[in-house]
């Protein structure tokens, strides 16, 4: 199943088993690295490092087999946890195209029924024109007031980017990329392979034949239908429908349902009022993200059973606070760098917040559950 979805992605991916054996590497990424399938399946020992940087040594696929892992992360320009994946830049000298790419990668676990780690998948998509961008503006002289997002407008809905520098506006242009690309992939996912396995479905349905073929075609038939819901899954996480066609209310109420359905032991209370016509859609996507990671975190480390998520916005702004009933933390020891414990979910929750203008805070102590708070004024 995890071959089959790797060989279908619409970008450079690979996927490798939990003891880091190379088991799929697509079309994309034989088009990327110049490297065939045959050369790499089945090999192990860091060998799909060398496509790219030259040498056997870990690469993002590995924070994702193993989240205690801290070696090369000085190697990437920046390395961020979100929900279900790490996300990362790095420079790959060794790719085929040119000397060398900027490259964008993705890597996240994979794991079985019963919640067990089977593997990991990522991708690795080429964003040097990006850079390009970026070196572009770091040689033009632009006043100051260009690096607002909404430079020349007096009033700006809330949730519009505010830079400070050129690294807050090249970092908010990846974070966009990392959306359309998203949303793309989402589409294609959605246009293409779940529209042929429901196809596939509706011809094993016609089959006829013995007994024992009929039981050949009821099993393949419920391996469909599982591929079929474990994809949905996918093209949600990458890019929920409802955020484009219903607003940021509705992608909220929809995730909480199925976090809490997925997650029996935990019961979400949420409590949403905005005014969808007030927020950007940047900003929609950033409480999403915000929302989405902080439940991601919950689940993994908070061992609570209820949280409370309330959503407020209009004129004079937006909040999103989140609350849990958990055993808490201590903030400092996971947001300041100099601790040596820091944690990517919350660093990236910090960094969308604070790209829009935004005050991101977590109110936390160990024992007494976490709160955590990102507000938006509106401009005016």
């Amino acid at each position: 199943m995890l071959i089959f979805g790797v060989d279908w992605m619409p970008v450079p991916a690979f996927a490798v088993d939990a003891a880091g054996r190379v088991i799929a590497w697509n079309r994309w990424m034989r088009e990327l690295t110049g490297v065939e399938a045959p050369e790499v399946i089945g090999r192990g020992d860091f060998e799909y490092a060398l496509p790219f940087y030259g040498e056997r040594r870990p690469i993002l696929i590995d924070f994702a087999l193993s989240s205690d892992r801290k070696d090369h992360e000085a190697d990437y320009v920046f390395l961020r946890k979100e929900p279900f994946q790490y996300v990362a830049q790095a420079y790959a000298p060794f790719v085929r195209k040119g000397p060398g790419r900027r490259v964008l990668c993705r890597a996240n676990p994979v794991y079985d029924d019963h919640r067990n780690m089977i593997g990991a998948v990522e991708t690795v998509e080429d964003v040097s024109a990006c850079f390009t961008l970026a070196g572009a503006l770091q040689g033009a002289s632009m006043p100051k007031c260009a690096w607002s997002g909404h430079a020349g407008s007096s009033q700006p809905c809330s949730g519009s980017p505010v830079f400070h520098d050129r690294e807050d506006a090249f970092r908010h242009k990846v974070q966009k990329v990392q959306e359309d690309e998203r949303k793309r992939i989402a589409r294609d996912l959605h246009d293409t392979v779940l529209q042929r396995l429901g196809m596939a479905k509706l011809r094993l349905g016609c089959v006829s034949g013995n007994v024992l073929q009929k039981e050949s075609v009821a099993y393949a038939t419920t391996m469909v239908q599982e591929s079929i819901d474990e994809l949905r899954k996918v093209i949600e996480d990458l890019r929920p429908a409802e955020l484009d066609l219903l607003g940021i209310s509705a992608a909220v109420e929809r995730y909480c349902k199925e976090f809490q359905g997925n997650n029996g032991g935990i019961f979400v209370e949420s409590s949403i009022d905005v005014d969808e016509g007030k927020i950007s859609n940047d900003l929609k996507i950033a409480i999403y993200r915000i929302a989405q990671e902080a439940l991601n975190n919950i689940v993994k480390h908070s061992r609570a059973d209820h949280v409370k998520i309330d959503l407020r916005g209009g004129d004079e702004g937006f909040e999103l606070v989140i609350d849990d009933n958990g055993v808490g933390f201590d903030p400092d020891s996971v947001l300041v760098p100099s601790s040596g414990r820091r944690n990517l979910g919350l660093i990236g929750m910090k960094e969308r917040a604070e790209l829009l203008g935004g005050d991101f805070n977590v109110c936390a102590s160990p024992g007494n559950g976490a709160r955590i708070c990102a507000k938006w004024p509106q401009k005016h």
